[in-house]
């Protein structure tokens, strides 16, 4: 059969205008997507915190290319994804999301960066233990402070619990470790392609505690960043 099968390009009934609606319906949901993209409420009993109620508070990071979230280890207690045998020292530790072939290559190249983002790759997380005050452990990064409530604050940790991948025994798996400092790449759950970039998922945690921020279009950090000026504290641009 003709690749162009039979009545493709014949005028549709009713004349061409029978044909006008799906651009119609394709402005309406690019419009809900801009919509979607910039307003997002906070989430009721999540955030904010009430002004005379326990306060926990997280940082934004920016790398640059990337986003990620440091938080305080000793709220979190001693869930099973928590690797206490690395953090428990240390004051915060900082948690970001990626793709794993990148992250885990002695040299990446351009090749692993497009099959990252082009194809369904598994994914990590990179945590660091942090033992000083955050401003100094990172003097030239930006920074934006959030202050949770308690619920908030376990909602976000119940968000970073599912996205740890877990063995039999519901311990981390711990896939590199540094020999100097508190460093570690962990095997995660989820894949890892675009949209589904490490800066939108710092935003899904954020919404996972209840701040006003939408995942949706996410995907740069200056986005992230900007988002979260919106409810947040700057501390660093």
């Amino acid at each position: 059969m003709n690749p162009k099968r039979k009545g493709l390009n014949a005028r549709p009934a009713g004349g061409w205008a029978c044909r006008r609606w799906p651009y119609g319906l394709g402005a309406g949901w690019l419009a809900l997507l801009v919509f979607s993209c910039g307003c997002a409420g906070p989430v009721p009993g999540l955030y904010p915190p009430t002004e005379n109620s326990l306060k926990r508070r997280v940082y934004v990071i920016d790398h640059g290319r990337h986003t990620g979230l440091i938080v305080p280890t000793a709220p979190v207690g001693n869930p099973r994804w928590f690797d206490a045998a690395r953090l428990a020292r240390q004051r915060h530790m900082e948690v970001g999301w990626g793709e794993a072939y990148y992250n885990l290559a002695s040299e990446p190249t351009s090749g692993t960066l497009v099959r990252a983002l082009c194809w369904p790759t598994p994914s990590i997380l990179h945590v660091t233990g942090i033992e000083e005050p955050v401003l100094d452990y990172y003097p030239h990064r930006g920074l934006i402070r959030v202050d949770l409530s308690e619920k908030g604050f376990n909602a976000l940790c119940a968000f970073l619990g599912e996205t740890f991948l877990v063995d039999a025994r519901g311990q981390p798996v711990c896939l590199q470790a540094s020999l100097i400092g508190c460093y570690g790449l962990y095997r995660a759950n989820g894949t890892y392609h675009f949209p589904r970039t490490s800066n939108v998922w710092t935003a899904r945690a954020l919404r996972a505690a209840g701040c006003p921020i939408s995942p949706v279009c996410a995907f740069t950090s200056g986005t992230v960043m900007r988002r979260a000026r919106r409810f947040g504290k700057v501390l660093r641009e």
